[in-house]
């Protein structure tokens, strides 16, 4: 399936997954979704946080599959490729740390 074509299903598909999972998981967990490619029986998607990829593949991958498949998407599993990592406080940490040590010496 192309990028434009799939893209065009993903959308009409994310309002019938809304009514299925609930308005409030909708727009936490499948809104964000960006699916960019649907190719050799792979849906690959862009996602906000790996965290995000992660839980909408163990608690929505199957019925979003199921879905896909409906809609006539040649389709066996999804992957989920994060767009931008979150900088956590303790990674930044040690940068800090030899920061303050260098300014001290």
């Amino acid at each position: 399936m192309t990028t434009a074509g799939a893209g065009q299903t993903w959308e009409s598909l994310k309002l019938d997954l809304e009514k299925g999972v609930g308005k409030d998981a909708y727009a936490r967990w499948i809104k964000p979704l960006e699916l960019s490619n649907a190719s050799e029986g792979v849906a690959l998607f862009h996602v906000p946080t790996t965290f995000v990829g992660n839980y909408v593949d163990q608690n929505f991958g199957d019925l979003i599959i199921h879905h896909l498949r409906g809609a006539g998407v040649v389709v066996q599993r999804l992957q989920f490729q994060a767009q931008g990592q979150v900088t956590r406080e303790w990674d930044e940490a040690p940068k800090v740390a030899e920061k303050t040590l260098k300014t001290l010496a």
